[in-house]
C-alpha cells in the first residue's frame, strides 16, 4: 500500500515526537521501530538518526477506510493534500485486495493475509 514518510531530525526531534504522540520514546533504539498513535492514527516511528544524532523516520498509510463506514464495492471520495494547502478530492471504490477482481491474483487466499 503506499504511504508517506516524514523525517524528523535535530536536538529536539524527541521531545516534538513525544509531544505529538503523547508518549515516550526514549526505549526507542537505533534502526528500530514502534507504533505510536499520532492524531487517533497508528503510526510507525523508526529511530534513524547516524553518528549519535538524534532523527527519526514517521510512517504510515495514505488513506485508511473504516469497512464499518465503507462496505466493498462503495464509491467514496478521498481527500488528498495537506491541511492548509489544496486538497484534491479523488473518487475511489472500496476493494478488498489489490486487482482481485481483475482475475490477476485468483490464487491469493484473501482469508490468510487478514484482508476481508
Amino acid at each position: 500500500m503506499p504511504g508517506y514518510l516524514h523525517q524528523v531530525a535535530g536536538p529536539r526531534s524527541l521531545s516534538v515526537l513525544e509531544r505529538v504522540t503523547g508518549e515516550s520514546l526514549r526505549d526507542l533504539a537505533f534502526l528500530r521501530f514502534r507504533q505510536a498513535k499520532i492524531g487517533g492514527k497508528t503510526v510507525d516511528v523508526a529511530r534513524i538518526g547516524m553518528s549519535g544524532n538524534l532523527a527519526y523516520e514517521v510512517r504510515g498509510p495514505l488513506a485508511a477506510i473504516d469497512l464499518e463506514v465503507a462496505e466493498i464495492g462503495t464509491e467514496v471520495i478521498v481527500q488528498w493534500g495537506d491541511l492548509g494547502r489544496r486538497i484534491k478530492n479523488v473518487r475511489a471504490t472500496v476493494e478488498r485486495f489489490p486487482y482481485l477482481a481483475e482475475g490477476r491474483n485468483d490464487e491469493v487466499d484473501t482469508a490468510a493475509t487478514g484482508i476481508g
